[in-house]
């Protein structure tokens, strides 16, 4: 998870680019790409202070700025991260005795229902619950959200590296649960308030919009741990740690330059999962840099 950024750590101005930046589209001849999503990539690239712009293959147009995208600036841009700041997806082991989907199913919690602290005090969820929440923001707490968010019980077939999956505690026919969702309103707050007076300008002071992403990103994990924790309890399973967790909407600082990533996960090692659809399965991968 990001730490805290001081302000210090913020690019000095005479650093900042001059020129286009470049684009460099990571996908396949055969990949389907929307026009206006490579239009909106060069856009980006001609922002001041642009030094690269990467594409992945599932790229997309997004709200002014293209999702699917990590873009490496010397002036930081809150409307490249966008209002779901610290969205991601997190992996849980789920440990049930017999799994069958259409029982499971019918005892899914609701998760369009936030957990309140006080109505729902009593609800074991909070036990994973460690310190104060981030930014005291307790609306949609354990909600899973709109859009192409998802909770997902699914089961692990093919093993293709049996070492990347010792590693990682799991082997084929065991169940997981696949939670991707974000700050909820948290992070649509920190833009609009940036966008209200700053418009898709860059941030006038980066350290104080950092440790409000921060506590987003934060957010966004701990509410990805509490719907997990809703659905274990409710299908009769103990709640467990993510064996992975990994953000793809923020901003990182590497090298002394602003890294914004907008639907595109950091890769350097980390394991990451690439979410397939209703009809296609997930991918659990070692990535490397």
């Amino acid at each position: 998870m990001p730490q805290r950024h001081p302000p210090q750590e913020s690019p000095p101005p005479s650093t900042a680019a001059t020129g286009p930046a470049t684009v460099t589209v990571f996908a396949s001849p055969t990949s389907w790409i929307e026009s206006d999503a490579l239009a909106q990539c060069h856009q980006v690239a001609a922002l001041d202070g642009m030094t690269h712009v990467a594409a992945m293959p599932d790229l997309h147009p997004g709200k002014g700025a293209p999702i699917g995208a990590a873009m490496a600036s010397t002036v930081l841009y809150p409307f490249l991260v966008g209002s779901d700041i610290g969205c991601g997806i997190a992996v849980f082991p789920m440990r049930l005795r017999r799994a069958v989907p259409e029982k499971l199913a019918a005892r899914f919690p609701d998760l369009d229902r936030a957990l309140d602290p006080e109505r729902d005090a009593d609800d074991p969820a909070w036990a994973v619950v460690q310190g104060d929440i981030p930014a005291g923001h307790v609306e949609g707490l354990g909600t899973v959200g709109r859009g192409n968010h998802f909770v997902e019980l699914a089961r692990i077939g093919t093993v293709f590296d049996p070492g990347h999956a010792s590693r990682l505690g799991i082997t084929g026919g065991d169940l997981v649960l696949v939670v991707h969702s974000g700050s909820r309103g948290l992070g649509e707050r920190i833009l609009r308030a940036h966008t209200a007076v700053h418009g898709a300008g860059p941030a006038p002071d980066p350290g104080a919009y950092l440790a409000m992403h921060d506590d987003a990103v934060r957010w966004g994990s701990l509410n990805r741990r509490l719907l997990a924790a809703r659905v274990a309890h409710a299908l009769g399973a103990e709640p467990a740690e993510p064996l992975l967790d990994q953000c793809h909407n923020l901003v990182e600082v590497r090298d002394g330059v602003y890294l914004h990533r907008k639907g595109a996960a950091p890769g350097d090692g980390r394991d990451v999962i690439i979410a397939g659809t209703r009809g296609t399965p997930s991918y659990l991968v070692a990535a490397h840099a």
